[in-house]
């Protein structure tokens, strides 16, 4: 056989300066589709000078350095030449070139062989000096022709399946295990090394299988190029995957072996001819190439006949939104087919440019729903929509259901807990009542029971309702304080917040455990629970604290603006708790030292409060301005000091701080964006001996302080946000999810949703990609929550009125595949809530309505509805929060944000050419006479008035379109017409 083949590298081709469809414009307009391709191998990060295979060891071109094994018969190393972190991309003893084929003839069992495991006899050859032909005589008389070709920028796999017998021959699964490198590095949030080898070499996989129009690429962890990008040849589409990396072409047997489940695109299989019959044969193909950046895996699909897809505002999609389709292709598209047509909408608006077709779609069908976009050749590409009931009806019966549903009321010393709801059993579980489920999970002390309270403190900062927030207030009276929580008058650690198992057996037990094995196991490790963060010392897990910093901030705001309806604490009281909780988050769990390592800890002092990326951290900003305004400046002061150690420590300290429960985690995400814009809108000052590392015996110093910093500190963490997150990818669990692996839209996919929607608003010359991108996350896991209409028998997932306002953990992407939490689960929502509730209320913390001039679909609204007449905008928020607006026009960028009530519902916002006035109604969310405030900035410089129903109220200069605060007071209507007029 000989010893592997060496690919070696091209050379590198610098980028050009392209437009948004990947050329630059003098570009568009003389380049012919055919002649696409040589324009985009200028653009690639990695292109060849020649393309050549030489007999024997050297396979040079096209940017690619590959080893092909002949032992193997397939390429088991792929690296882009080009690539200074010469990351490879196939994972270590796996292949690029297996196959699993299953067969067979009339009256004959099946056979499956797998090219990797299977004794199958093959002879490889150079049919010319750019290829590489391996061929395979299976049983059955089946052959396979496999080649590797190098043509230009391409690195292409063909196959060909040739029936030499003189029956014919069924093949009912084609499936290809595409093994690439991207398992993380092992090791614990504390490992550095291994942090560093995921951000720079290891892989996130994203894929679509959708037909004749699938794709994968791989992209590293940190977001950068090289992308490699897998597309199917003309005639070969994707129909199903399975196991998380196996895709298929043919799967008519794997789908009936798996009955469980459903699955919502056709598993075929094909017939090969007799041999010497026309049909005796068949050939499929698939092209990889490099790319530099997403606008690159963009132009390849175009290039190869592909669709490249943009949607707004997303794929999950509130029954009162339209959504607008750009789908930019070189091929004929001849249909473009609803599921459902009676209960479909479909528009076609033109060609925005050539090949560029704009579509706007709105559903009436609650559920999924798929498009599907057929060209002339019967090529087809599938869209698929998730259509849920509008966003305030969704905010408002998932509160319902958890504040009714969710709680458990008895005199046991869980009493108050909020736990999860079983949709399948249409039960409550508990922790005397688990259904399967680990005891941390349903015994309120970690994120899958506390996520409730967290989501019903931020819906009733915006709607409030009695009902809802007296069950907030039995929680954290007979449940948090004095259990779940210390107290403040609890010493050692007022304030601290015990962990799992549960608080109840954390106080009363010396191991924080009843079971046996566990007990022993501990005893054999430790002989003494002191120094091991157990039972009485279970205070370390930051991320616990975080929760309910949020929560009593919010309780704080619940209890400002509607005092009537809160009893266990006023204003005042809820702002010390979230203070106190605060400052034991910096404090408590930095001060318990372990001597191993039990669960997620590690040895030593826990300092996840100071290096770890802690969702709802963003809170914290909130309660340091809170305590200002509330007179508390020596306390502001502290959390602040505290806060700016943490901002310095990633911005300067760790060069990847993209840790948190993992080595490379989600998670990190909305913290890492919280801590980039602090570190942006604040100016940080040097300093030395800053803060002392405990567990390293160092002290931290920032001798020289810049804002570049800051912001390349925000550019490094958006890319790795959107490395792991879905954004080419068009379907409702894949777009905007922040993980794209089987198991998506977890909670993370809205909570750092908001960072990329931030991002696009506040700190990028061209917003349109991150607000696009931003939204879709925003919107994608109200796809999660079962509910519906008498028509829907409320609730798509899970029928039944009992139902109605439950909602999944995650979803599951696979026909029927593992969860990481409780077993098994068949395609869709999973049957638990967990911690979605998390990531549900962070989609309600960050939503607005956006106007935006999109270079692809023109001036349009995401969360509203806009009509134009002439220079003059008016915009209907239909966001469900109705507090947020932006304006991104032109050279504009308006930004309206209002602290408390909401803009008036169905009344537009009112918007004339140039921002000199602005009209918008407000509607009283609190029945008393209230006052309250909101904040415009990026108006034109000048003088401005408020009118409130006709009289001013007041007046402002506004220069480089700072921020302005505007007080206002409502009296006895419900609501008010606010004028914001240039003077």
């Amino acid at each position: 056989m000989g010893r592997p083949r060496q690919i070696l590298t091209g050379a590198k081709i610098g980028t050009s300066d392209r437009s948004r469809w990947g050329a630059t414009p003098k570009q568009r307009s003389s380049i012919l589709p055919e002649d696409l391709c040589a324009a985009l191998a200028s653009a690639c990060i990695a292109t060849a000078v020649c393309v050549q295979l030489v007999r024997g060891e050297n396979f040079n071109g096209s940017g690619f350095e590959i080893v092909f094994d002949e032992t193997r018969g397939a390429i088991t190393s792929l690296k882009c030449g080009a690539d200074d972190n010469n990351t490879e991309f196939i994972r270590p003893h796996a292949m690029l070139g297996d196959l699993t084929i299953s067969y067979r003839r009339a009256g004959n069992a099946i056979e499956t062989v797998n090219l990797q495991r299977s004794a199958a006899v093959y002879q490889i050859d150079t049919a010319s000096d750019n290829e590489i032909v391996v061929r395979y005589q299976l049983p059955m008389e089946l052959a396979l022709i496999k080649t590797f070709r190098l043509h230009g920028s391409t690195l292409t796999w063909e196959m060909e399946f040739v029936n030499n017998g003189k029956q014919r021959l069924e093949i009912s699964d084609l499936a290809l295990p595409l093994r690439m490198n991207t398992d993380y590095v092992g090791g614990d949030q504390q490992d550095k090394d291994a942090i560093r080898k995921t951000y720079q070499n290891r892989l996130n996989r994203h894929r679509l299988v959708a037909g004749h129009g699938s794709f994968v690429y791989w992209m590293r962890a940190n977001g950068l190029g090289p992308f490699l990008v897998m597309t199917p040849t003309k005639d070969t589409r994707l129909e199903y995957f399975d196991r998380d990396a196996t895709a298929y072409i043919h799967s008519a047997g794997r789908g009936q072996q798996e009955p469980r489940g459903t699955w919502r695109q056709e598993h075929t299989l094909v017939t090969l001819s007799p041999a010497g019959q026309s049909g005796d044969a068949v050939r499929y193909g698939f092209r990889f190439a490099w790319a530099d950046e997403y606008q690159g895996v963009r132009d390849i699909l175009y290039v190869n006949h592909g669709f490249d897809v943009h949607v707004v505002p997303g794929m999950t999609l509130p029954s009162d939104l339209s959504a607008r389709i750009a789908i930019r292709t070189r091929n004929d598209i001849r249909s473009v087919r609803p599921e459902f047509p009676d209960d479909t909408r479909v528009v076609y608006l033109g060609e925005s440019e050539p090949d560029i077709h704009i579509y706007e779609v709105r559903f009436s069908k609650l559920g999924e729903n798929a498009i599907k976009v057929v060209d002339a050749d019967g090529r087809d590409f599938r869209l698929e929509f998730f259509s849920t009931e509008p966003l305030e009806t969704l905010y408002r019966k998932r509160a319902q259901f958890i504040a009714t549903k969710q709680q458990h009321r008895n005199d046991k010393w869980y009493d108050g807990l909020f736990s999860l709801w079983d949709m399948r059993e249409k039960v409550l579980r508990g922790p005397e009542n688990t259904g399967g489920l680990q005891d941390y999970m349903v015994g309120g002390s970690d994120d899958p029971s506390n996520s409730k309270g967290a989501f019903l403190s931020e819906k009733n900062v915006v709607f409030p309702d009695p009902q809802e927030i007296a069950a907030l207030e039995y929680y954290l009276e007979r449940f948090v304080w004095g259990g779940l929580q210390r107290t403040d008058q609890e010493h050692p650690h007022p304030y601290g917040i015990y962990g799992s198992e549960n608080w109840h057996l954390n106080r009363t037990t010396p191991w924080g455990t009843k079971l046996p094995d566990r007990i022993r196991h501990y005893e054999k490790a430790y002989r003494v629970p002191q120094g091991t963060g157990l039972g009485a010392e279970r205070m370390w897990r930051s991320f616990d604290y975080t929760t309910f910093i949020m929560l009593y901030y919010n309780m704080y705001r619940i209890a400002k603006q509607y005092p009537h309806l809160v009893n266990h604490l006023d204003a005042s009281g809820y702002l010390e708790r979230a203070f106190g909780t605060a400052k034991a988050y910096f404090q408590v769990p930095y001060s318990i030292h372990m001597v191993g390592k039990p669960l997620w800890s590690h040895k030593g002092y826990s300092d996840w409060a100071y290096k770890l990326g802690n969702f709802h951290e963003r809170y914290i900003t909130d309660v340091i301005q809170a305590l200002r305004e509330e007179g508390q400046d020596e306390q502001a002061e502290w959390l602040q000091a505290e806060w700016e150690k943490k901002v310095k420590y990633f911005i300067y300290d760790d060069p990847y701080p993209f840790g948190s429960e993992f080595a490379f985690d989600r998670t990190a995400f909305e913290s890492t964006h919280a801590v980039a814009k602090y570190g942006i809108e604040n100016p940080l000052q040097p300093d030395e001996n800053l803060w002392y590392d405990k567990n390293l015996n160092r002290w931290y110093s920032h001798p020289t302080v810049k804002l570049e910093d800051a912001e390349r500190f925000m550019k490094r963490q958006i890319n790795a946000n959107i490395s792991m997150r879905g954004w080419l990818e068009t379907s409702y669990y894949l777009l905007g999810s922040a993980r794209v692996r089987s198991n998506t839209l977890d909670y993370m996919s809205q909570m750092a949703g908001w960072s990329i929607l931030d991002y696009g608003l506040y700190y990028t010359k061209e917003p349109a990609e991150h607000v696009r991108l931003g939204y879709a996350s925003l919107l994608s896991s109200w796809a999660l929550v079962n509910s519906g209409t008498a028509a829907s028998n409320y609730g798509y997932w899970y029928a039944g009125q009992e139902n109605d306002g439950a909602a999944g953990w995650c979803f599951q992407s696979l026909k029927h595949g593992q969860t990481w939490a409780f077993g098994e689960s068949p395609r869709g929502i999973w049957a638990y809530c967990g911690e979605i509730d998390h990531g549900l209320a962070g989609g309600i913390r960050a939503a607005a309505t956006v106007v935006i001039e999109d270079p692809i679909f023109g001036v349009v609204s995401l969360g509203g509805q806009l009509t134009q007449h002439g220079g003059a905008y008016s915009v209907t928020p239909r966001d469900g929060v109705r507090r947020r607006f932006h304006f991104l026009v032109g050279e504009h960028r308006l930004h309206l944000l209002l602290s408390s009530d909401g803009f008036k519902k169905a009344e537009p916002i009112l918007i004339n050419d140039g921002l000199a006035e602005i009209q918008f109604k407000l509607e009283r969310r609190a029945k008393q006479e209230t006052s309250g405030t909101f904040d415009v900035s990026g108006l034109p410089d000048g003088e401005y008035a408020v009118l409130l129903d006709g009289q001013q109220i007041h007046q402002f200069t506004t220069v480089n379109g700072q921020r302005r605060a505007c007080p206002y007071r409502f009296k006895q209507s419900p609501d008010c017409l606010v004028l914001i007029k240039r003077m």
